[in-house]
């Protein structure tokens, strides 16, 4: 059963090419004309020296068909047999395209899954902040310092959003000035821009 779909698709392609042909300048010109001059030449050459005008003339007129109908198998013959070799090529390129489209969103889906991460991650960093109290509390600049540094590595590693990868890398807060807002209000800017780059994927 497959064996007998597989020829109906070769011919049905062969057939498909061979009526592609017939529409293309080349086809008729260096196919159908010479083919057909063949065959009026061929026929000139088999009427009997003794035939009258009439039958040499048909004779000339059925080669010159003839040479049509040779030609136009000779076009078909030639998709028939590259018809396989083609069928064969686009199977492969449809599997690359699916391969790859089935790829790109395996890679989306990775993405997507470090950017929750990293705000989950920055959400963590911004409630530690929130619940600093008093000077004598524990700051989390480490962790601060790390987040911008990770969120970077995303951004750049995927070739995500220049503009706020850039934002976490030129990320500084001097710890000697800055404030506990200052620290705040950079996590808070960061993980809106980590929430538009995921709602751009």
């Amino acid at each position: 059963m497959s064996s007998h779909s597989e020829i109906q698709s070769v011919l049905s392609r062969a057939w498909a090419d061979t009526k592609t042909a017939t529409h293309k300048i080349l086809f008729f010109w260096l196919v159908e004309v010479i083919a057909a001059g063949l065959g009026v030449f061929i026929g000139a050459i088999l009427t009997p020296e003794t035939a009258t005008n009439a039958v040499a003339a048909l004779n000339q007129a059925a080669g010159g068909i003839l040479g049509v109908v040779v030609g136009f198998s000779l076009i078909f013959i030639l998709n028939l047999v590259l018809a396989p070799y083609r069928l064969l090529s686009e199977a492969r390129e449809r599997i690359r395209k699916v391969e790859k489209v089935s790829g790109d969103n395996k890679q989306r889906e990775i993405i997507l899954e470090d950017i929750r991460v990293l705000i989950i991650d920055g959400t963590g960093v911004l409630q530690q902040f929130k619940a600093v109290n008093s000077h004598d509390s524990y700051m989390p600049k480490k962790e601060f310092k790390k987040w911008n540094e990770d969120v970077y590595k995303v951004l750049d590693n995927n070739k995500l959003d220049t503009e706020s990868a850039l934002f976490f890398k030129d990320t500084y807060i001097d710890d000697e000035h800055a404030l506990l807002g200052d620290f705040i209000k950079s996590c808070i800017a960061g993980l809106d821009r980590l929430e538009q780059i995921l709602k751009s994927l």
